[in-house]
């Protein structure tokens, strides 16, 4: 039918659909992939706040550092707290995207996020 071609090309034209599904399945694939690699940056800020905590400066680099590796690792465990949680959404995008997409499509207007 008319509606399922216009659907179609909406999803396979440059920058639609199947586009923006890529990017996004990409970052989480490198999430999963490489997820806890994420936790190296504010474990070396912990490290050098530590370090730095020993030596006198004008300014207290340490506390800063402290404060910038806690808000770095609570960014990046909720970051992957989210990827776990939704895997089974992402798996379901990954093996069928068309009927996902569909689906999406279907529900009520009022239900759609804004």
């Amino acid at each position: 039918p008319e509606e399922s071609r216009a659907f179609v090309k909406e999803t396979l034209r440059e920058g639609g659909y199947a586009d923006s599904l890529a990017r996004i399945l990409s970052v989480l694939k490198w999430i999963r992939k490489e997820g806890l690699k994420l936790f190296i940056l504010p474990i070396i800020e912990i490290v050098c706040a530590f370090v730095l905590s020993y030596y006198q400066c004008s300014i207290d680099i340490s506390g800063w550092l402290n404060f910038d590796s806690i808000l770095t690792a609570i960014s990046m465990a909720l970051l992957w707290y989210v990827e776990s949680t939704l895997a089974p959404a992402f798996d379901e995008l990954q093996t069928n995207p068309i009927a996902v997409i569909q689906r999406f499509k279907d529900f009520p207007p009022s239900a759609k996020p804004q």
